[in-house]
């Protein structure tokens, strides 16, 4: 069944209220006992009695369903170099952020760029034009992104296409510091540290050591994230995500009618996957940090010479109270069954959510602590979208995602004893939960889609409750 969205378009933890903070006085001895427990147990998700392992093998897909329409007109005034190889033996060197191309001299295409005027670069993208300027190894073409309806005058362009089960040489890997001009020149090569099929990328971001893999594996796709953050030499943070993606297959249609965008629907159709996560911090302090993994994985489909493209990737967040002497550390498992999507129709857009299962459990947690406080972590795997070109910055076309997300506090009850309170009781409450979102902008269509985070499908899990004073 195909439902709307809910009304509430929170993001799923703002619902989590984080503790207040209380002064305290014990020692970070057991704290860290705590962060070491999770370090030793990082391979073990799914403490809860599950084996972690999927009772499903291989794809999901349907590739035998996959297609391609491509019945356009373009318009008399742009450029449309519509030859790929010929674009691809040209292009020098590129830069999409400085939205610099340089291009042998001998190209006889540049004879179609003029200041001003609209292009389509086969295999690179759509751009207006403007700068052009003899450089020592060619010619430097300065332009700003431009649209679809900046070069076609109506048409259709339509495709389906299976994720997972598409041969690992049709794909890129972006946002791994390779080099723009060979992207577009190897669009079905592996290229930087994508090869034989597995994506690789770590670095710091927002003060967290951050890795991300992306592998094929007997028709499967599993990941695995780490996110970690020291102070003083020690970790204070520390969390391992792992899980499998069956199946992503991407349906998209553009109809476009005397230069405007008449009706554009997006699909993303049988999504199958399952994620397990475990994490723990001490004295994190306060923060709600966004960790964006630039790295992605890209299924390029040109049709028409207009370098399309799906891209694949993923995010975390970490969300912290826990001031001195506070420490929090659990586990949690989601899988999810469904699709997601959005419908332009009449100047409307309608998000869409269809999902047929899914599960969100809480296993090991446990919270430490004399003040009230909270952890919270959210793994959004798998999050993709659709583009034009191939940067290696991450882009926030059509962005969908699928989080997963557990939550954990510990409140206090106070007591009356002489003139100060004393601490007479505590209760842990923790949960895990999943959910699909939308987000933002197809920038090939000039189109948003969402003007803030839409919430597509929510599931809440059983709320778990420890302690003493949990009335």
């Amino acid at each position: 069944m195909t439902t709307e969205p809910a009304s509430d378009s929170r993001r799923l933890a703002a619902s989590t209220k984080f503790g207040r903070r209380r002064p305290s006085s014990v020692g970070v001895g057991r704290y860290v006992a705590l962060l070491s427990l999770l370090l030793s147990t990082v391979s073990g998700c799914g403490s809860d009695g599950s084996n972690g392992e999927s009772d499903e093998a291989g794809t999901t897909e349907d590739p035998a369903r996959d297609f391609t329409t491509f019945d356009v007109k373009w318009r008399e005034d742009a450029a449309v170099l519509q030859e790929v190889s010929e674009v691809q033996r040209a292009l020098v060197r590129a830069d999409y952020e400085k939205g610099e191309f340089v291009f042998s001299s001998e190209f006889a295409g540049l004879e179609q760029l003029e200041l001003g005027r609209f292009a389509l670069l086969s295999g690179v993208g759509i751009f207006r034009i403007m700068g052009l300027e003899d450089v020592e190894d060619g010619v430097l073409v300065t332009v700003e992104p431009g649209v679809l309806t900046d070069v076609i005058e109506e048409g259709t362009i339509a495709w389906r296409r299976s994720f997972v089960s598409a041969a690992d040489d049709t794909k890129l890997g972006l946002g791994i510091g390779e080099s723009e001009a060979d992207s577009v020149k190897s669009l079905r090569q592996p290229l930087g540290s994508y090869e034989q099929g597995r994506l690789e990328y770590s670095g710091n971001i927002a003060g967290f050591d951050t890795t991300f893999e992306l592998e094929r594996l007997d028709d499967v796709l599993s990941f695995k994230a780490t996110s970690k953050q020291e102070s003083g030499g020690n970790s204070i943070a520390n969390a391992v995500v792992k899980g499998k993606l069956r199946g992503l297959t991407n349906e998209t249609s553009i109809v476009i009618s005397a230069r405007t965008l008449s009706e554009f629907t997006i699909k993303f159709l049988n999504v199958d996957g399952e994620v397990e996560f475990e994490a723990g911090a001490v004295e994190l302090g306060i923060l709600d940090t966004k960790v964006q993994i630039p790295a992605r994985l890209s299924l390029p489909v040109v049709i028409g010479g207009i370098p399309f493209r799906i891209d694949a990737g993923g995010s975390l967040e970490w969300a912290s109270t826990l001031q001195a002497n506070c420490s929090a550390i659990f586990q949690g498992r989601t899988k999810f069954r469904g699709g997601v999507g959005a419908r332009l129709e009449d100047g409307n857009v309608t998000p869409l959510a269809t999902f047929e299962s899914s599960e969100a459990v809480m296993g090991m947690r446990e919270h430490v602590g004399t003040v009230e406080a909270g952890l919270g972590f959210l793994m959004s795997f798998p999050e993709f979208g659709i583009g034009v070109g191939v940067p290696k910055l991450a882009g926030g076309d059509a962005l969908f995602s699928f989080r997963s997300e557990a939550i954990s506090n510990f409140s206090l009850a106070y007591g009356a004893a002489g003139p100060a309170p004393v601490i007479t009781g505590n209760c842990m409450t923790s949960r895990t939960n999943f959910g699909a979102t939308l987000n933002g902008k197809v920038q090939m269509l000039g189109l948003t889609l969402a003007e803030r985070e839409i919430a597509l499908f929510s599931k809440f899990g059983r709320e778990q409750r420890t302690g003493n004073a949990c009335d």
